[in-house]
């Protein structure tokens, strides 16, 4: 005779099993902790199941006549106990009735349906209705009835059936890794809308996409089905708190820096809304970051996609902020403002392309602009281990960094060992002197006892017939000097190539290039 209560977590089977054998101990003390017990189950949840209500019911009545028993006032104690016993067996078999809803019948079938007597109706009849209550040892009968039905029908019932039921909660990681690869598996369905035949991909397509969104109505068109894949995208990366992790998975799990025979714009077209979803989210600048780490790959075509990536990229944030910039310039002049928002971005847009040519094929960013000091950061991360495709997007990282150029380029050119060509100078140019370790090994000549230049050697002088030193002792002697006094080592054993920029060998607590001393540099 319960109720579905089983999803409703307000007790444990072992709470639930001491309650039972308490309710139904001779002993007082443990009828009023089990009487205890059930109240407080009463204060979890708004409705008790009905063999738990019922049996509170009958219990509260036989612990006041205990408690009674003691008291000197038989009179008043009788009455009491009358009506206490009359409501508990109205309320239990107004339960009854209420658990028989849906069959159309007395209550003394429904009763008899479930092995009540028909005097227990009957002086549930009486109880309810007669101006006179029954006999108390009538009720007390009663009761005890119903007491022992209850542990029949619900106690006994309940403790063969019932067991707990633990639900194991998946560990933060494993949600985390399921919630990631929904968002990849929707990236990667969205490029296959804009790249794959529609007529061969459609059905395929949303047969994925059910299990990704359910709500999905099959009817749309390929447009609309688009809008909601990126939708869900920014719905699941909104939810997401290890954000970082999911541009990480989209750059190692999509087509991103592998396209198929695709153009350079239709690759923009393509990728821009999903680039406005992660700048939606701030997540712009951790994908530039990721895609400097790619340029240290051995992965030579990773390595190239990746650098015209980042150049994209800062190609858009500039689009980004002279379209910022134009919308203010319209609204204080007050042109266009009456025009709906659309028809607004395109005109921004319009103005934007004609007036800064070499943004026109920039992809079209939306959203917030990030602060400097960000892509600040992604120049030092770019800086710390230039390579040859460092060149191919410090020009639009510098200058949407503030940060000059010349100073910044001159310094990836000598990393990278770049050297121009001499021979093409005019004869008028000013030739840089190389010196060699033999010419930078002091010489001088001395007079007055100190020494004295002897062919290519520095010689002591103090006696006039001074005989010639044989080859190996002056070049012992050369070395002796030049470790003793001379400030320039061959330091063969550092290892300069691998050294990031504005570091020496050795020092590693480097952070950060000082931008602000390249500035003044000319």
């Amino acid at each position: 005779m319960d109720t579905d209560h089983s999803h409703v977590p307000w007790y444990s089977m072992e709470e639930w099993n001491l309650v039972y054998r308490l309710v139904y101990s001779s002993n007082i003390e443990d009828m009023k902790k089990a009487y205890r017990r059930l109240l407080v189950w009463k204060s979890r949840v708004e409705n008790l199941p009905a063999g738990v209500e019922c049996t509170l019911g009958i219990l509260q009545v036989r612990l006041r006549e205990m408690e009674l028993a003691t008291l000197n006032q038989s009179i008043i104690s009788h009455e009491d106990l009358q009506l206490m016993y009359s409501t508990a067996i109205i309320r239990f078999l107004n339960m009854i009735a209420e658990l028989e809803q849906g069959r159309p019948s007395t209550l003394y079938s429904k009763a008899q349906g479930m092995a009540i007597p028909s005097w227990i109706v009957n002086l549930r009849h009486d109880a309810a209705h007669s101006s006179v209550l029954p006999p108390l040892h009538s009720l007390k009968s009663a009761s005890d009835f119903i007491f022992n039905w209850l542990d029949d029908f619900y106690w006994k019932n309940e403790a063969e059936h019932t067991f707990d039921y633990f639900i194991q909660v998946p560990s933060s990681s494993r949600v985390y890794k399921k919630n990631v690869r929904q968002i990849v598996a929707l990236v990667n369905i969205y490029v296959q809308l804009g790249t794959e035949p529609r007529e061969v991909s459609r059905e395929h397509i949303l047969e994925n996409l059910l299990s990704l969104i359910p709500k999905l109505n099959s009817n749309e068109n390929m447009e609309e089905i688009s809008n909601r894949v990126l939708t869900e995208v920014s719905k699941k990366t909104n939810k997401e708190s290890r954000k970082h992790d999911v541009v990480l998975a989209i750059i190692e799990e999509t087509n991103l820096l592998n396209p198929d025979n695709i153009t350079r714009s239709d690759i923009l077209s393509l990728w821009t809304p999903v680039l406005n979803v992660l700048n939606k989210h701030h997540l712009l600048i951790d994908l530039m970051k990721l895609l400097v780490e790619v340029l240290d790959q051995q992965d030579e075509a990773r390595s190239k996609e990746a650098a015209w990536w980042i150049d994209a990229i800062c190609k858009g944030f500039s689009k980004l902020e002279r379209c910022l910039h134009i919308k203010l310039d319209l609204i204080r002049r007050k042109l266009g403002t009456d025009l709906p928002p659309k028809d607004m971005f395109n005109l921004i847009l319009k103005v934007a392309d004609k007036t800064y040519n070499k943004l026109k094929y920039a992809p079209v960013l939306k959203g917030k602009l990030p602060q400097e000091t960000e892509f600040k950061e992604v120049l030092e991360e770019a800086l710390r281990n230039p390579s040859e495709h460092t060149l191919a997007f410090i020009d639009s990282l510098c200058f949407i960094s503030r940060i000059p150029k010349p100073p910044i380029l001159q310094l990836v050119n000598i990393y990278l060992n770049h050297s121009k060509d001499t021979s093409s100078r005019s004869d008028n140019s000013r030739m840089t002197r190389v010196f060699t370790l033999d010419q930078l090994i002091p010489r001088r000549e001395e007079t007055g006892g100190q020494g004295k230049v002897v062919g290519e050697s520095l010689v002591p002088s103090g006696d006039e017939d001074v005989e010639m030193r044989s080859g190996e002792e002056e070049e012992e002697e050369l070395l002796s000097r030049e470790k003793s006094s001379n400030i320039w080592r061959l330091a063969n054993d550092l290892d300069w190539l691998h050294c990031p920029l504005g570091c020496v060998p050795g020092q590693s607590d480097v952070k950060y290039l000082d931008f602000d001393l390249l500035a003044q540099e000319d």
